[in-house]
Order: structure tokens, then sequence, then C-alpha cells
């Protein structure tokens, strides 16, 4: 019986289990290191609240509420001299108001003669800011509303030094590698949708499971270091794209060698923490967006991409996320507009629509929790057709895992190529 079989199975095999001995360390010191933003993550959400629940009650004074509106008449004003469309005059809000909050106590610690852990606290308490993580989640949206604007936003001259501000500078500050934006979210993700080649897609996780979320975070890691878009654009011949990328990437790990030089606690602290905590969130921001899909049909952008209606946290409308993947070019303030003038269309693709959430509450019932229950009384069924217990058993249906036809994935999914606004 021993003369039959391949001496050499034993040779593989040892070799398997020694490489797996040799790893398994690596790796899981691996996932923990990225996992390891989430404690401190809810650390501050408290924080987040409490501050949001301050704003609320100082807006109630009047000389507040005066201050906050000739803020936003001058900011408008101001864009109507500068940017191409004073339609973008959050932008500045946040590129004034949000932002040097961070910049600035990250240059405070850097003048100090030593290192001081309450301005650590300051630091990240402005680095996530009230609410939902509203001044993260602003600094992001603009950043990635930004990386869509290929003709940029601004008005000669201003436009040399300010039309890649959030990608190119302020974003930094915040873990983001420069170029991650234009090429990697608008070139790959918006070019293969979601789907089998999307090196960010969600589709073969359970995105019910938490412990497939874990993964994803792995996942989404290997793209957020910019090594995943180079390896992509690489394998596609999309030279242009992998030029773009790894200047970002140089220029990012450059900045990040030079302050652990300098001073290796500060870097850890302010450049490569931020970095963990940016692709947490941007891990749980792609998921729910893309949390759900028709496993029959999973090219349909309707069901693939959520729209949730009167977010109370949203920003620049990105809660019309669906809308946004539907026609990624459309200015911000109309995919609340292409959500309403395309009803019938939404009705018959069995659009993936809730209400009176948010991204996060979304999350929490789907991944943390799996109260579909809870989720499905929160889901807009524009057919009036599904019964609550139907909505309950779709939305399950629509997070399992997608089996792809691995012979027919070339065919049916977008093949490396570059989406048409990516140009």
């Amino acid at each position: 019986m021993s003369s039959l079989i391949n001496p050499r199975i034993g040779e593989h095999r040892a070799t398997g289990d020694l490489w797996r001995i040799l790893v398994a360390p690596f790796l899981l010191v691996l996932n923990i290191i990225w996992i390891l933003p989430f404690p401190f993550i809810l650390l501050f959400y408290p924080v987040s609240l409490m501050m949001s629940y301050t704003f609320k009650l100082l807006y109630r004074l009047p000389l507040v509420q005066w201050i906050v509106k000739v803020v936003n008449s001058a900011s408008v004003n101001l864009a109507r001299r500068i940017m191409k469309d004073e339609r973008d005059a959050p932008f500045l809000l946040v590129m004034f108001g949000v932002s040097p909050l961070v910049l600035g106590s990250f240059v405070w610690q850097l003048m100090l003669p030593e290192f001081d852990w309450r301005l650590v606290i300051l630091h990240y308490v402005l680095y996530f800011g009230p609410g939902k993580f509203n001044f993260f989640r602003s600094v992001f949206i603009c950043q990635h509303r930004e990386s869509h604007c290929f003709k940029g936003l601004y008005q000669k001259p201003y436009s040399r030094f300010l039309d890649r501000y959030f990608e190119w500078f302020i974003s930094i500050f915040y873990g983001h590698i420069p170029e991650l934006g234009r090429c990697s979210h608008v070139g790959i993700h918006h070019g293969e949708n979601n789907n089998y080649l999307d090196n960010q897609s969600t589709l073969l996780y359970d995105r019910g499971n938490l412990l497939h979320f874990l993964k994803y975070v792995l996942r989404n890691a290997w793209i957020n270091s910019g090594l995943g878009p180079l390896a992509y654009f690489y394998k596609n011949k999309r030279w242009k794209q992998f030029r773009q990328m790894a200047w970002g990437v140089v220029v990012y790990y450059s900045i990040m060698g030079v302050l652990l030089w300098v001073n290796w606690l500060f870097a850890l602290v302010y450049f490569v923490w931020p970095c963990l905590i940016n692709n947490a969130l941007i891990a749980i921001s792609n998921w729910t967006t893309h949390c759900f899909c028709d496993p029959d049909d999973p090219e349909n952008y309707y069901t693939g991409s959520i729209t949730i209606l009167n977010d109370k946290n949203d920003f620049l409308h990105e809660s019309y996320h669906l809308s946004h993947h539907i026609n990624p070019s459309l200015h911000w303030t109309q995919n609340y507009v292409h959500y309403h003038e395309n009803q019938n269309l939404y009705r018959e693709k069995k659009a993936t629509i809730f209400r009176d959430m948010s991204v996060l509450d979304v999350f929490i019932l789907t991944t943390l929790l799996r109260r579909f229950d809870l989720l499905g009384k929160k889901y807009v069924d524009l057919t009036n057709n599904l019964s609550y217990e139907e909505i309950v058993e779709l939305l399950r249906q629509r997070t399992r895992p997608v089996i792809f036809n691995l012979v027919d994935k070339k065919q049916f999914y977008g093949n490396g190529k570059e989406s048409n606004y990516a140009n």
C-alpha cells in the first residue's frame, strides 16, 4: 500500500505545516495591530456624543446662532470669488474651520520640548469631532468628493495650491495616503463597482458576521497601505495610475520615516496611529455602504449600494450612495435630486433604502448585532408589496456571501479596465 503513495506528498505536507507554523504568529500580530484601533474608537465615541450635545445647547444662544449665520454667509461669498461653483462652499468651512484643528494640535505637540499626553487626548478629541465623529467624516467626505472632481474645484490662480488640498495635505494628518482617493477609490472601486475584481469588494464576505468584517479590515489595510492599488495597477498595466499611486506612497512613507527618525514616540502617536484609525473607519464605511447585494444579480447597482433618507448625520449627501455610484461625476447636490427623479427605477430594481438612520447605525444593526428585525423597520419598500417578515428575510439574504462563477467572472466584471470617468 505504501509503495503506491508518492513519497513527495509527505514532504509537501511537512513543508506546508512548517510554513503555517512560521507565518501564523506574524499574521496573528498583524491582525491584532489592525484591530486595536476599534477599542480606542469606542472609547472616544461617548466623548463625541457629549461634544454634540454641548454644541446643540450652545446653538440655542442668539450670539452663537449669529456667529454661525455670519460664517456660513462668509463661506458662500468666498466661494463665489475663488471656487468654480458656489455650491461647494462647505469645502471651505471644513478647510478653514475643521482641518486646522488637527493640524494645530499636531504642530503644537511637535514644538513642545517634552511629550505631553494631555495634548494627545485633545488631539484625538479634535480628530474625531462631535456627534458620530463628524470632524473626521467631514474631512474624509471632502477628500472623497475632491478626488472625483478631475477639473478641480477652484478658479485660477487659487487652483494651483487648493485643488488637491484634502488629498495631498490635510488628509495626511488623518492617516490617508495621497492618491488613494483619485487612483484607488475612483480608478478601482468605482471602475469595478464592488465586484469580484474590486480589491475592496465586500461581496465575498458574510456582511452579517463580525468575524468576516475583521477579516475584511485586514484586507482593507492592504489597500489603504497603498501596496494593494500598486499591485492592481501593475497587474493590469495601468502605468499612469501606477506612477501616481507610487508617488503618493513614497511621499507618505518618507514623511513617516523622517518623523520616526526625529521622534519615534511622536511619529507613532500622531502619524502611524491615525493611519490605523483611518483604516478602521474607512473599512466600516465601505463595508456598510456596500453591505447588501442581490446574490442572484451582483451587478445590480441598486441593491449593491445603500441609500439612506433623513440621515441627520449626512454631509454633502453622502447618504445617497447609490446615486453617487450610478453617476460618480454628478455634483453632490444632485444626489438627492437623482433619487427623487428616478423613483420608478429605484422601485423596479428593488433598491436597498433605509430611513432615519446613519451609516454607523446600519453597521451596528447588521454586523455587530445581527438585528435584521430592527433593521427591517427602517427599510423603505417602494413596491409596497413586501410584508415585514419578507423584508427581514430579504435583508438577511442580501448580506450573505456571493458565489461567483470563476470561469465567467472576467466576462461579467470589469477585467481591470479603467472607469470611463477616471481618465
